[in-house]
């Protein structure tokens, strides 16, 4: 037996200190082609050191031989050594067998280094030399994929399905254009890639592709059957909850919605989103404690979640609760540069009930540097206007807002009478 066969066979039975021994003899007596099969085996194990060695010393008995130039290359992109990988690249003949493959491992390297320009000239130079190989195309696909040239990626991809393989290096190929004809937007082409690359092996990034995209497809009955299916399959794959909770809404069905949000929060209770869904929920079902309870917690987690706020402050200002209105609006004024307008509005209008007048002026103002078209916040300026005896103002505002609404039969009458008192 070649003492390259007793080292695999030793470190299969964790004897490293035998294999250790075994790979010296190996290299000593050896011949040539039993070391290069160790030094693939070894590749494959993950023995970096131990394999380089052996190609090295086969490099000295072969100098420029492709297929050993390449292989060290690829060690040195394992161990980020560009530098060294790119040294033995650039000794790989162009004429040589291996030349097409010692592109590839370019690629990946000018890829890594952002070089997207020069990746796609050495994988199209790799592509004319040998032209049916599929793995070529593969890296192709992989390539327009990632800088979202979703056609040319579809392309290359079908092309090596044309090939007959449809799995390389663990990735299928119909999960692949799944993820293409999703990006692209095109979701009931994509729902149909997803579906065929479970038919070949269900796994929960794919499960999770296909509901998401029906998701966005409107298909909801589909979504919310496959993000169960991914619930069952992997309960811990938390970016499920908040859109398995939306699809339920979607179909109007609230209280499991609210059950999928009580779930997820348990696993996963730094997840803003899923909070604030909950306390959308919450206000649907009219359940205004787990509302605010919900919302709360996630400006905890984001004071800068606006729409959160936003949210909060609809329930206060419903609720009557005008001093909570002016706590939160404060509060998300002192953590963040800039606030919605809304949040100034909402003051005003709290300010204006507890009837501290000059905070309500002042909110007003502030909130019609930007709302100075909004005609909703228009005409409710102008009645604070009014009914704090500034008619000169509160006609001016309403002259605005009757530019934007000229049938208001409301505020016509309102300007018509304020002209008359004039």
């Amino acid at each position: 037996m070649a003492y390259g066969m007793k080292m695999i066979e030793a470190l299969h039975n964790d004897d490293l200190e035998g294999a250790h021994v075994y790979l010296n003899k190996a290299l000593e007596n050896d011949n040539d082609e039993e070391q290069y099969d160790l030094a693939e085996q070894l590749l494959q194990l993950g023995f970096l050191d131990e394999a380089e060695a052996l190609y090295g010393t086969l490099l000295i008995n072969y100098p420029g031989e492709g297929e050993l130039l390449v292989a060290l290359a690829e060690i040195n992109v394992d161990r980020d050594d560009e530098d060294t990988a790119l040294t033995y690249l650039d000794q790989v003949h162009p004429e040589d067998d291996s030349y097409p493959r010692a592109l590839l491992v370019l690629a990946d390297l000018y890829q890594s280094q952002g070089l997207f320009e020069v990746t796609e000239q050495k994988l199209l130079e790799a592509k004319d030399m040998v032209p049916e190989e599929p793995i070529i195309d593969f890296a192709l696909g992989e390539h327009y994929n990632q800088m979202g040239r979703f056609v040319n990626a579809i392309n290359y991809y079908n092309t090596v399905l044309e090939a007959g393989i449809d799995e390389v290096s663990g990735v299928l190929i119909q999960q692949r254009l799944a993820e293409c004809y999703s990006s692209g937007g095109s979701f009931e082409e994509a729902m149909s890639h997803y579906e065929a690359a479970l038919d070949q092996h269900a796994n929960v990034d794919t499960l999770f592709g296909l509901a998401f995209t029906a998701f966005q497809a409107h298909k909801m009955v589909r979504s919310i059957e496959a993000f169960n299916q991914l619930k069952e399959l992997d309960p811990n794959y938390t970016s499920l909850y908040p859109y398995l909770a939306k699809a339920y809404e979607h179909e109007n069905k609230l209280v499991e919605a609210f059950t999928v949000i009580k779930e997820g929060t348990v696993l996963d209770n730094f997840n803003k989103e899923l909070y604030f869904e909950g306390g959308k929920i919450a206000l649907k079902l009219d359940d205004q404690e787990a509302a605010e309870k919900y919302l709360r917690e996630t400006l905890v987690l984001d004071p800068h979640f606006m729409e959160a706020a936003l949210t909060l402050n609809k329930l206060f200002l419903k609720q009557a609760d005008f001093a909570a209105v002016i706590d939160l609006s404060s509060w998300m004024e002192q953590e963040n540069e800039e606030i919605d307008p809304q949040l100034d509005w909402d003051s005003a209008i709290a300010y204006k009930e507890l009837e501290e007048f000059d905070k309500a002026a002042a909110a007003f103002e502030k909130a019609y540097a930007r709302y100075a078209e909004n005609p909703l916040f228009l005409k409710d300026y102008g009645y604070f206007m009014r009914e704090e005896g500034q008619t000169a103002k509160a006609l001016e505002l309403w002259t605005k807002y009757l530019a934007l609404q000229p049938d208001d039969a409301e505020i016509l009458q309102e300007v018509s009478y304020l002209d008359d008192n004039e």
